[in-house]
């Protein structure tokens, strides 16, 4: 369900109930960027966060234990 919620206000209060969500889902926790007139800034912000992440993991399942 949609809400009516500012964005800020809403992100604001994710954070303060569950520390560490925004992290987990790539969200930028820099509280300028969820303002409206910084939109295009947060989009390029996730962007980065995403690709970090999933290069991040790519490179996790594919390294190697070296065999005793």
């Amino acid at each position: 369900m949609k809400s009516a919620t500012d964005a800020s206000d809403y992100l604001t209060g994710v954070m303060k109930q569950f520390p560490t969500a925004l992290s987990l889902q790539c969200i930028p926790e820099e509280p300028k960027l969820w303002e409206i007139d910084n939109y295009e800034q947060f989009l390029k912000r996730r962007r980065e966060m995403l690709s970090n992440a999933l290069n991040k993991f790519l490179q996790e399942i594919t390294d190697t234990i070296p065999s005793e």
